[in-house]
């Protein structure tokens, strides 16, 4: 059973300031719940660039399927342990007058035989501390506050 859930948080800052942040991921260690962030081949962060995030809740290796400057990143799980599927996440851009809002959709199931429904329950309240994290830590970095 797939679990959508979304998280939006105003980033005080430019968005170009705040899609470039986001966009390298390396900078999501920054943030408690992330160990490490970092990119299979490269600093490349466009279509088809592939990463490996360790965090609290497990070990991901994501690749990107869109990249729209200042707009979009899109991307999906590969791998991961504990197994998850991640088919679409997305973190969008929007200009807003006191900076810019950005809002990260995912979409996740954690695939476990017989309990899986309720551990993608308990995966989607983790979700929700672990990128509001990144978001928070964002905004700190970006505002110097």
């Amino acid at each position: 059973m797939t679990k959508r859930i979304i998280i939006s948080k105003l980033i005080e800052a430019p968005i170009e300031e705040t899609f470039n942040w986001m966009a390298q991921s390396n900078n999501f260690s920054k943030a408690p719940w992330v160990f490490s962030s970092k990119w299979r081949d490269s600093n490349n962060y466009n279509v088809g660039a592939v990463r490996n995030i360790f965090m609290l809740v497990g070990w991901y290796q994501e690749k990107i399927t869109v990249f729209e400057r200042n707009k979009r990143i899109q991307y999906r799980v590969l791998k991961s342990f504990p197994p998850v599927k991640q088919d679409f996440t997305e973190m969008k851009f929007e200009k807003v007058s006191r900076g810019t809002m950005v809002t990260w959709t995912i979409d996740i199931d954690v695939l476990v035989p017989i309990v899986g429904p309720i551990i993608t329950q308990v995966a989607g309240k983790l979700a929700v501390g672990l990128y509001s994290s990144i978001l928070i830590t964002g905004n700190r970095v970006l505002t110097k506050v």
